[in-house]
Formats: structure tokens, sequence, C-alpha cells
């Protein structure tokens, strides 16, 4: 922790004020010093002079000139060092403390604390989101600050490719302007669609009463569901049991994801295949290494009824009728 030379000068300043509000000319020690001698000399008089004690103590000490000393017990006797004449030396010594006080608050105040990962994203700068080369970079997002960048740059619009719950997956915040560029990555048909991966509390924004309890009960799960939106449009959504993506989303929001191929060509889990062909598309590569690739998610239409799956991938056809025929729902 770095301290600001000017703080330490405070500090010093204030030690300084307070050594001498103690052991400095009428300062606390002095004044207590006097307090002792004065007592030892009275002590001295009333066992030499007897009953008339208090007028020759009284006598010899204003022979010595304690009068004043004397002025400060009557003052206060319990703390005769915070009366008389050391009323600048009370404010020295108060003032060295206060000094001393004010330096170590704004040191702790000023000390560095350990940061969450949302703000570790707003420390990071464009040129910590590059490569070295200049081109995207490829980050382990099984490391906190690794995916943290990542998820920066989706929540900043970029493009990514990130491990998903499934397979790997062309990432980008849900918006008009991404879906875009995916498809213009991909080469994909305007009128398909993307699913979009989000929490289960977005889905139920999204979908509302469109989409059967069922299938909140099986997510978060490889299991991509069409239903409608509160326009009537069709979109496709998925909650995932994911690490990777709940930490995305929970910094970017919904995403789009879809596989990582030009349309029509196989699916790429191969990440130096990825590298090779997607490095110059998009914006980051994302790998895990204690991650695998797993089958495509399953996708089921609930626009109709009967319930119709559309693609049968992680989750198998039987598993999916039998957890929908539990619910009094038909799945063909």
């Amino acid at each position: 922790m770095k301290i600001d030379k000017r703080l330490l000068v405070l500090a010093a300043a204030g030690l300084l004020l307070t050594v001498l509000g103690i052991f400095g000319p009428s300062g606390f020690m002095q004044n207590r010093k006097k307090s002792e001698n004065i007592a030892e000399m009275e002590s001295r008089i009333r066992d030499k002079y007897g009953e008339e004690a208090r007028e020759s103590a009284s006598a010899i000490i204003e022979q010595m000139d304690y009068a004043s000393v004397q002025k400060e017990k009557e003052e206060n006797a319990p703390a005769e060092f915070l009366s008389g004449k050391t009323t600048v030396f009370r404010t020295v010594l108060a003032s060295g403390i206060s000094l001393i006080a004010f330096s170590a608050f704004l040191i702790i105040a000023g000390r560095p604390r350990k940061k969450d990962d949302s703000e570790n994203e707003d420390d990071m700068t464009e040129t910590e989101s590059e490569g070295s080369d200049g081109k995207c970079p490829l980050l382990d997002v099984s490391n906190k600050k690794e995916l943290a960048k990542l998820a920066k740059i989706l929540k900043n619009n970029g493009i990514a490719i990130v491990p998903c719950d499934t397979i790997y997956g062309i990432c980008a915040k849900a918006n008009s302007e991404n879906r875009q560029r995916i498809f213009d990555i991909k080469k994909r048909d305007q009128s398909k669609n993307l699913i979009t991966l989000c929490s289960k509390d977005a889905a139920r924004s999204m979908l509302g009463d469109r989409c059967p309890k069922t299938v909140f009960d099986i997510w978060p799960a490889p299991l991509s569901v069409v239903a409608k939106d509160e326009n009537g449009a069709s979109i496709c959504i998925r909650v995932p049991k994911s690490p990777i993506i709940d930490r995305i989303t929970q910094s970017a929001g919904p995403i789009y994801s879809t596989s990582v191929n030009i349309s029509g060509e196989p699916e790429l889990n191969s990440l130096d295949e990825i590298k090779s062909q997607f490095s110059d598309s998009v914006d980051a590569i994302g790998y895990a290494s204690n991650w695998a690739p797993d089958s495509s998610s399953t996708i089921i239409d609930v626009t109709s009824y009967p319930f119709q799956i559309l693609r049968t991938g992680a989750m198998s056809k039987n598993e999916i009728i039998e957890r929908f025929k539990k619910d009094g729902f038909t799945v063909s």
C-alpha cells in the first residue's frame, strides 16, 4: 500500500506536537513534577511547623515564586496540567493528538480494498481487452479475472466465442445490432432464430405465462424453448446450468448464443480450429481447461399444442416426454 508523503508529514507533525505537549516546558510531565515537588514541600513544612503548617507553607511557596503554580492547583487540583500556564501546551497536545488521529483516518480510508468481479470489470481498459498482437484475446474463463474480461467485452457489445453449458457458442449481448453481426459472421439465413441465454428470472420476465411451468421446473438445463414473447413473436430461450454463463449474464444481461460454424458446416469444438477460422471475426475467444463440450441443447416448441420437440440433444426425448407428462402435457 502506498502512503502519500503529505500524510506522513502530517502524522510526524502531530507526533511532535504531542511530545511537546507532554514533555515540553509547562507540559503535562513538567506540571506533574512541579505538583509532586509542591506536595513534598508542604508535607515537610507541616511536619516542622505543626498547626501553623498552612500559613508557613503559603509564605514559603510565595517566596519561591510558586504562586502561579498554587493558583493552578486551586483551579483544578486533580488535573493541574489542564489549567493555568499550561493553556498553550494543552492546545499543542490536543492539536498533536488530532493530527495523528486525522492522519490515521486518511490512511485507513485510502487503503485499497478487495474488489469484486464487477468492480474489476470497470477497472479494465480497452487495452486489457485486446491480445498482445492487437487481435482478439484468448481468455481462460476458468480464471475469474479472465472471465471478468470476457464478460466486459460482451457487456460492451463485443462478439465472443464462449464455452457454454453444451458446446462452444458465438455469443453477444442480445440486441438487433449484435444479431446482425452474428448472422454476418456465420453467413446465416436471416429467417432463423438465435437462442437467448439468460437467468431464470429474466426468462420469466420475457415469457410470462406463455411458457408452461414444467419448463421452469426443468431449468437450468440444456433445454431450449421456443415460445411467444409479449408481442407474439417467436423467441428461443434457455436457462443454462453453467457458472461461466451465469457470470456473463449477471454482467451483460441476456445474450445470444449459436454454434461456432459457418451455416451449413459442422460445429467446431476444437479450440485450434476455432482460433484458425474465427479469430479475425470475433472480439475474444474464451476457453476453460476444466471444460469439455457436450451435445447441443434439446429444443422444444411450446407455441402450439401438443408441444413438439424440434431437435434432440443433451436431454433425451423420453426424459422430456416423462417430465411434461407428470404435469399433464403431451409432447410429440
